[in-house]
């Protein structure tokens, strides 16, 4: 552990408990903004069952700490990881990460998600250095391409009809005729539509690329103009196609990202 801190496991009977809950939630208004800030529902979080906190102290101070939880026994989620600012690269906060990941492994869960604001550069760094990817990218170019290819079938191939079933009430009969007759517009109607969407798609990208304020001394005077339009999905280790929704194997999220590890 570098800078001589010792990672503590803080339980509910701890003799120390009041006091290492107030400096987190310190550290909590001071680092996040109030729409990510567990400030206000701290005692409530590490109320919950398969929920824990480990922290790092420094000469009896909390300088960073990282929760976690397991919903279930198919995944784990690390909820927060932060570290203060003067005790920043300093190896901390990978001191905690390992040990979070360690420490949900524990409960053989399948994956860990995590969720991470993109602007954060020194926490994407860090995963980035595990390996972490950007889940979403790929999870909304499958999507795109699926929307892509129901279009293309119904719009470029003239016997699509027959990918349907047979409807016993005619509408889609008249469905089919009204496409038929008018298959041009039609065409150029559905391609629009893709278009627009992934326009803006990709405008909602770049409003999310923008992100919240970073700079403010306190969340008590900090009042954000706008939340974040997107929650970015991240995600860390060897890519292992499970399905469609489990694109990496296992998965962490932190912060405000989506994160897998392997």
């Amino acid at each position: 552990m570098s800078s001589s801190g010792v990672i503590v496991e803080l339980h509910r009977n701890s003799s120390n408990w009041a006091k290492v809950v107030d400096e987190i939630v310190k550290l909590e208004r001071k680092i996040f903004p109030k729409h990510e800030s567990l400030a206000r529902s701290f005692d409530d979080e590490m109320r919950k069952k398969n929920s824990g906190l480990l922290y790092v102290e420094v000469d009896g101070e909390v300088v960073a700490y990282v929760m976690y939880s397991w919903p279930s026994s198919l995944y784990a989620s690390i909820t927060k990881l932060a570290v203060k600012e003067n005790s920043r690269r300093l190896g901390h906060g990978e001191a905690l990460l390992k040990a979070a990941i360690q420490k949900c492994r524990t409960r053989n869960v399948h994956r860990i998600t995590l969720h991470v604001d993109p602007l954060r550069t020194p926490a994407m760094n860090l995963y980035k250095k595990y390996g972490f990817q950007k889940l979403y990218m790929l999870l909304l170019f499958l999507l795109l391409l699926l929307e892509a290819g129901v279009t293309a079938d119904v719009f470029l191939n003239r016997n699509w009809e027959e990918d349907f079933p047979v409807d016993p009430s005619g509408n889609f009969a008249q469905l089919k005729d009204f496409v038929r007759s008018n298959f041009e517009i039609c065409k150029w109607i559905g391609l629009s539509i893709m278009s627009v969407r992934g326009l803006s798609l990709l405008l909602a990208m770049i409003l999310k690329s923008l992100g919240p304020h970073q700079y403010y001394d306190s969340d008590d005077d900090y009042a954000p103009d706008r939340v974040p339009l997107l929650r970015n999905a991240v995600v860390v280790g060897n890519p292992v196609v499970m399905n469609f929704l489990y694109l990496i194997f296992p998965v962490y999220e932190l912060d405000n990202q989506v994160l897998s590890y392997a």
